[in-house]
């Protein structure tokens, strides 16, 4: 409260801790006390209130005498700091790659299916540029500093273009998008509205295919990359770069085939013959030839192998194998043959192609000098053919080297082979090892398959 006679000394300043606002309260001294616009704003200055004051306050509190009430009289500018820079994506950046298990144990392959799509010239991201903050002013006329807000690195990945004032990003084709490890890829997708039967045509395409529809009878549907179907597929073929991801299931009526470089999955499969680079995973497997680089899985609580033969380099691991009725079903696990034959003629004839790559090198260097110090010209489209030859040699010797290590990956993968059942395994079924064969004579629960020297054994699980 200011001191300046009686008068002033009726007025009371408050000044807010941020030197933000400033309040006046006019308290009258005696009955005859007359407050002033002057004297008010001496009091103001005499408390080093000089910005942001409210003449249209001070007069309306004089004219209506407003007394024994504070009110707001000075107010400063806030400094406003500035705003990031962000981005408003215009896809869902979260995807599910992992399938649901249900409550009876059985999986949802439903939930692989969560696939953003976009199209040629759709904006993908739109991206904010941040905004410089705005100085402040106290009551007391000092400056506030504001921060300015912090630009966002522009977006990477591949498959989008970026508009010159690097705010807006758009797709450059029709495709799938995803977001991972704060990149954007979009690839290209073929997405397949309806059923794919012998009237609409096959489906060949270099990228991932989508059906939404069902895949019928006499259907063929080839992928370079992933295949997804939302529907049923019946006798058709499925081949695939890359995995095939099935919602429901297929009935392939011996005749149904799915080819594919990765996993296979789907809620069941019944009379297919089925070739996976990874891991073939399901509900149910019922009278199928299933063939798989990886392990075959089959889960839920009446998740069951039946009939047919199946082969996974890596193990089974199902509930039930076989049934009550003692259908003959096989389960092979490892290397049914032994590779080290293959692997040896592999390795001998790289040897010989070293070999003969070695002659082709004398014959290159004889030639070369006989062009330079004989200036034997004629033989230079020999030096080019013995050239075309040593590469040729060459990309042989990769190939078949690329051939003996996958041998080698397969005997690494199946030397710890095994059959895992958690429920039953029933009679007639032929269980082989990395070679070895027990055929099941009598109904197990619960236990592991594997094998002991050169025996295959049953041991109860813990």
């Amino acid at each position: 409260m200011s001191k300046t006679g009686e008068e002033k000394e009726s007025i009371q300043i408050r000044i807010d801790n941020d030197l933000l606002k400033a309040y006046i309260t006019l308290i009258p001294t005696a009955e005859d006390t007359v407050f002033t616009r002057d004297s008010i704003l001496t009091t103001l200055t005499s408390n080093k209130v000089i910005y942001g004051i409210k003449i249209d306050v001070i007069d309306e509190m004089i004219e209506n005498k407003i007394v024994y009430t504070e009110r707001l009289i000075a107010e400063g500018d806030a400094p406003v700091d500035g705003v990031d820079g962000y981005y408003q994506y215009f896809f869902n950046r979260e995807t599910n790659s992992k399938p649901i298990i249900l409550s009876d144990g059985s999986v949802d392959y439903t939930s692989l299916s969560k696939i953003e799509t976009v199209y040629e010239g759709q904006i993908i991201a739109r991206y904010y540029k941040a905004t410089k903050g705005e100085l402040g002013r106290n009551i007391k006329g000092q400056q506030m500093l504001a921060k300015n807000g912090r630009e966002l690195q522009p977006l990477k990945g591949k498959g989008f273009t970026i508009e010159e004032d690097k705010t807006v990003y758009r797709s450059s084709l029709d495709g799938k998008i995803e977001y991972r490890d704060d990149k954007i890829e979009i690839s290209n997708i073929l997405i397949i509205e309806g059923d794919i039967d012998t009237l609409s045509g096959d489906a060949d395409f270099s990228g991932d295919i989508t059906v939404k529809g069902n895949v019928m009878t006499g259907a063929r549907v080839k992928a370079g990359g992933n295949i997804l179907v939302a529907g049923h597929v019946e006798a058709a073929d499925l081949i695939a770069g890359g995995e095939v991801i099935l919602q429901n299931g297929m009935q392939g009526g011996g005749k149904g085939k799915i080819i594919a470089g990765g996993k296979v999955s789907g809620k069941f499969f019944e009379q297919v013959t089925i070739e996976a680079g990874g891991s073939v995973a399901a509900n149910a497997i019922m009278h199928c030839n299933i063939k798989s680089k990886e392990e075959v899985i089959v889960t839920g609580k009446r998740g069951v192998i039946v009939g047919g033969t199946i082969n996974a380099l890596c193990g089974v691991t199902a509930t039930i194998i076989g049934s009550m009725a003692e259908v003959m079903t096989e389960v092979n696990i490892g290397c049914q043959n032994d590779p080290m034959p293959a692997i040896i003629q592999r390795e001998e004839e790289i040897k010989s192609l070293i070999a003969e790559i070695r002659k082709i090198d004398e014959g290159i260097r004889t030639v070369i000098k006989l062009i330079e110090k004989e200036n034997r010209k004629e033989l230079l489209p020999q030096k080019i053919q013995l050239l075309k030859t040593k590469i040729d040699r060459n990309t042989q010797i990769s190939t078949i080297t690329k051939q003996r290590n996958a041998l080698l990956e397969d005997i690494e993968k199946s030397k710890d082979g095994k059959v895992i059942v958690s429920r039953a395994i029933y009679p007639r079924v032929r269980v082989r090892i990395n070679g070895s064969m027990l055929i099941i004579k009598e109904e197990f629960n619960n236990v592991l398959i594997k094998r002991k020297g050169l025996d295959v054994c049953v041991f109860a699980m813990e």
